[in-house]
């Protein structure tokens, strides 16, 4: 090959790529930091229960005086929420897990029912009606500690760690 077609190959590769980064550079960097859609929604019941439609179709019914967290549509590969308080959480059947933060623990689902009740602001109770559940609980430097898988029917007891019951 001469030096001409290799600069002129390499030229057309420089503005393709300019074009690319030019063009999903923003839409990446909107999407992930700027997009309304995925900035955090918080959800606040104070004097009496609250229900939340959340975008997957899973329900929410949020107890008094609790929080829940989420964003108007969720990603591609999950389905990430934070609760503060007590609800009953109907989670819509979907290939993305259902990841709910609660104290330092991730309880993670494709689908169920949870009921969650607080207990003094100090622990929880974590009654699974329907489904499975996956519960990832976080050491305070936030690193993995311990996993557990919860069948349908159990209780467990979030507080300081995680007790089974």
């Amino acid at each position: 090959m001469n030096k001409s077609k290799i600069i002129k190959i390499r030229n057309i590769l420089f503005v393709i790529t300019a074009v690319l980064l030019l063009y999903y550079l923003p839409k990446t960097i909107y999407n992930r930091h700027f997009n309304p859609q995925r900035l955090p929604v918080t959800e606040t019941a104070l004097e009496t229960s609250k229900t939340i439609d959340l975008p997957d179709g899973s329900r929410i019914n949020l107890e008094a005086k609790s929080t829940f967290v989420y964003t108007k549509e969720f990603p591609e590969h999950q389905r990430k929420t934070e609760l503060k308080g007590g609800a009953f959480v109907d989670i819509k059947d979907d290939s993305r897990p259902f990841v709910m933060k609660l104290k330092r623990c991730l309880l993670i689902t494709n689908q169920g029912k949870i009921l969650v009740k607080e207990w003094k602001g100090m622990s929880y109770e974590v009654f699974v009606k329907a489904g499975d559940l996956k519960i990832e609980e976080y050491n305070k430097s936030g690193d993995l500690e311990n996993v557990y898988k919860i069948k349908s029917g159990k209780r467990v007891i979030i507080g300081e760690y995680v007790q089974l019951n």
